[in-house]
């Protein structure tokens, strides 16, 4: 569908994709006509930087944050690594503005992450033609999120929060606020990088 042609063009990201031709149709007629060559439809464009080298999406850049050298510190070691990251202190220090500006110090998503995101959200119902897609994630539930919607599950079984923060940031604010069993939860992805969802009918790996 014509709608879809740009979320389709990401497939040429892959590298044994790139020479796949994309084109739009917007009803079935165009379709058969296009097939016995009585109509002609210029292939979609593809422009990679319409989708990657997006600032992070809450406009926060850690620049802004004045003081906390120490804390800012902690913050890009853990950035740089990969590593998860508690953030402990009285209100009002400045703990949700580190966090929140923590995308601003990632990289740009490479090709092979976008198309693994572009993935994850196509599947999970998000429409990945918005401007928003092509920015490191960066999901804050709240503190009163069940477990299925943070490690995923439900009926039919879909990804969690901790999934559709795959290549960006998990913030969970107001940490001891989270209910026992989703912080439970949340071991065996922190330390594997992935979730494994076990449903009666389904068995799901998704990246976390």
């Amino acid at each position: 569908p014509q709608a879809n042609v740009k979320e389709a063009s990401l497939v040429r990201l892959s590298a044994s994709q790139n020479n796949l031709e994309i084109i739009g149709l917007n009803n079935l007629k165009q379709a058969i006509f296009f097939l016995e060559g009585q109509l002609t439809i210029n292939q979609s464009k593809f422009v990679l930087a319409d989708f990657i080298g997006k600032s992070a999406s809450n406009g926060i850049n850690l620049d802004w944050v004045k003081g906390q050298s120490h804390s800012k510190r902690g913050l890009e070691i853990a950035v740089a690594g990969g590593h998860n990251l508690f953030l402990q202190g009285p209100p009002g220090t400045g703990k949700t503005l580190l966090a929140k500006a923590a995308v601003s110090i990632m990289p740009d998503l490479a090709s092979e992450e976008l198309l693994e995101l572009a993935q994850i959200y196509s599947a999970s119902g998000f429409n990945i033609s918005e401007p928003w897609f092509g920015q490191r994630p960066f999901r804050a539930p709240h503190h009163s999120a069940s477990e299925p919607t943070i490690i995923g599950g439900g009926s039919p079984a879909k990804a969690g929060e901790i999934t559709l923060a795959h290549r960006g940031i998990l913030f969970l604010d107001e940490f001891p606020e989270f209910h026992r069993d989703v912080l439970e939860s949340l071991r065996q992805p922190l330390e594997q990088g992935e979730i494994t969802i076990q449903r009666a009918k389904t068995n799901l790996n998704l990246p976390a």
